[in-house]
């Protein structure tokens, strides 16, 4: 299970405005301390930056899908986002 997973849903007929549908998972707790330290300094920024990257693109850009996502593994000590190591 990731550590986080969000989604960029578009607006729709029930919902008129952009947002994110985030799920979070769990980790061991002895890891909790190592997980929160990676979570503030690394995850929260790349969500960020990922975030505001959709948001700013025109409304009508082709990268603007329903259902693009952002995955967030904790894997061996390491965290990758989108299959890649951080």
């Amino acid at each position: 299970m990731p550590l986080f997973e969000l989604e960029f849903w578009l607006p729709n007929q029930n919902v008129e405005y952009d947002r994110f549908y985030i799920r979070s998972g769990v980790v061991e707790s002895r890891n909790r301390k190592t997980v929160e330290g990676i979570v503030n300094s690394k995850l929260i920024p790349s969500f960020i930056d990922w975030a505001l990257d959709i948001t700013s693109l025109p409304i009508n850009s082709t990268k603007r899908v329903h259902g693009v996502r952002f995955i967030a593994e904790y894997i061996d000590g390491d965290l990758w986002i989108n299959g890649k190591r951080c």
